[in-house]
């Protein structure tokens, strides 16, 4: 019995929807998150990509796929938490200099935003597609004025695009969750959008102020958050178009680089 509390996939249809999505190519190298018990595995071979590494944690599952797909040649399996992987140590699959790599797996829902930013933030990523639990997956495609909109938002669409693959009902597993899942696939973005000299933990500071104190407009949350005199923040807001009365959720990914070009300068100087 596997200790990591998984929840295993059992909707044909929907594993096939998740592959398809992968658009895989004879020259691909994928890497599984999570395989379990291959049902999205034995799907992937079949579309005979140039190669698999399949990385579980689980020390029984681990054992389980490799009696289940032994003498496999374009399959490797590896027993390692995901988040611990150095990928470059499987550098005979993996070449990091050059080889960009497609990314699946139904992802643990405890795990599932740490997971997401190493792939979309690795040099190595090609395309991913990935279970979440359904709110996840809603919080990352909200759009401003949702009350789902956020830090996670924000965050995903900055370095990538994500777009709706399925909705998954919680009686496709065994056993069945208490949520409904739902399935997005991601693609890079083809250059940064941070404004030139803007460095990405400063933006984040910025995001970070700002969603602090949800329930207060921007104008009172960057004051607060980043310690600038609302005398000095009020012009700035009415550069940007920005609303000082305005909340965190209504900004758009825009209004937040807009408000990164000419606020963040002044806090480069003070940090």
């Amino acid at each position: 019995m596997p200790k990591y509390d998984q929840h295993f996939l059992k909707d044909d249809q929907t594993a096939d929807k998740i592959v398809r999505a992968c658009d895989i190519r004879p020259e691909d190298v994928l890497i599984e998150i999570g395989p379990g018990k291959g049902v999205l595995t034995s799907r992937i071979l079949k579309a005979k990509p140039k190669h698999v590494l399949a990385v579980e944690v689980d020390d029984g599952l681990c054992a389980f796929l490799k009696r289940r797909f032994e003498g496999v040649p374009n399959l490797t399996i590896v027993k390692s938490d995901f988040l611990k992987l150095d990928l470059g140590s499987q550098s005979e699959i993996v070449n990091h200099k050059s080889k960009m790599v497609k990314f699946l797996g139904n992802l643990p829902y405890s795990m599932t935003n740490p997971i997401l930013q190493k792939v979309i933030q690795g040099p190595r990523f090609d395309s991913a597609v990935f279970m979440f639990q359904k709110e996840v997956a809603e919080r990352i495609l909200a759009a401003p004025g949702n009350k789902r909109y956020g830090l996670l938002t924000l965050a995903v669409h900055l370095r990538a695009q994500a777009s709706w693959v399925c909705s998954v009902h919680r009686t496709s597993f065994i056993p069945r969750p208490r949520v409904d899942s739902a399935v997005l696939k991601f693609c890079p973005r083809s250059e940064s959008l941070l404004p030139e000299g803007i460095s990405e933990p400063n933006f984040f500071r910025l995001l970070r102020a700002a969603f602090g104190q949800r329930r207060k407009t921007i104008f009172n949350s960057l004051s607060h958050g980043l310690k600038i005199s609302k005398q000095n923040l009020l012009p700035v807001l009415e550069k940007t178009g920005i609303g000082g009365t305005q909340r965190a959720e209504e900004i758009s990914l825009e209004g937040y680089l807009d408000l990164a070009k000419i606020l963040l300068p002044t806090l480069e100087r003070i940090s």
